[in-house]
C-alpha cells in the first residue's frame, strides 16, 4: 500500500520557480502544482506515485495555475503521466500550461 502526502515537490502561491536536475521516487504526486504562475519543471524523472499534477486544488478557491513549463522529463511506473486534477466544488483557472 502506497504512503499518502509525499509528494515530491508541492508548489503554492509561488511565481518564478525552476525545478530541474531531480529524480524523484515516491508514492503520491511527482510535482503538484496548485497555485503559481511562471513555473518551470525541466530534466526531472518521477518514478512510481502519481506523475505531475497541475491545478491540485482541494479545499481552495479561485486557484490559479498558469505559465507552466515541463519539458526533457521521464515518468515512469506511474497512474499518470502529466494531469489536470480538479475538485468538485473547487474554483480556479489552468492555461499557458506547455509539456
Amino acid at each position: 500500500k502506497g504512503g499518502h502526502n509525499t509528494d515530491g515537490f508541492d508548489v503554492g502561491n509561488s511565481e518564478k520557480i525552476v525545478i530541474a536536475n531531480s529524480i524523484i521516487n515516491n508514492q503520491d504526486d511527482c510535482l503538484a502544482i496548485n497555485s503559481g504562475t511562471d513555473i518551470t519543471f525541466e530534466h526531472n524523472t518521477c518514478i512510481g506515485g502519481h506523475g505531475i499534477s497541475i491545478g491540485s486544488v482541494g479545499g481552495r478557491k479561485n486557484n490559479v495555475v498558469q505559465d507552466v513549463k515541463v519539458r526533457h522529463c521521464k515518468v515512469i511506473d506511474s497512474d499518470n503521466g502529466i494531469r489536470i486534477k480538479t475538485v468538485k466544488g473547487a474554483t480556479g483557472e489552468v492555461k499557458d500550461i506547455l509539456f
